[in-house]
């Protein structure tokens, strides 16, 4: 496993791409994607995410250039002031308290 290509998809918040990742995830044993979803690959041993070929997450690119291998990256783009006015409702429909506790 450890020399299979990896797919990662970059989620950019606000883009559809949870929906994406269910479906790439379902191609996928458990053992093989990586938990991690958020912006810590960097903190993260070559060896330990060598042992994954999935990756899904609000990832920067100094993140994936971490993952070791030969891999393949995807993202969702969307026109940006859709983006904006998805954001604004999203944070409409929470509490300011649940936004910065999620770091939302």
């Amino acid at each position: 496993m450890a020399n299979d290509k990896k797919l990662v998809f970059m989620h950019l918040p606000k883009t559809g791409g949870t929906t994406l990742h269910d479906l790439l995830r379902k191609q996928f044993k458990t053992e093989e994607i990586c938990p991690e979803r958020f912006n810590n690959l960097r903190s993260w041993t070559p060896s330990e995410l060598n042992k994954y070929r999935f990756f899904s997450g609000h990832f920067d690119w100094d993140g994936v250039e971490s993952i070791p291998g030969e891999k393949t990256v995807i993202s969702f783009l969307r026109d940006p002031v859709d983006r904006v006015l998805s954001l604004y409702y999203f944070w409409r429909a929470h509490t300011w308290n649940v936004i910065e506790q999620g770091g939302l």
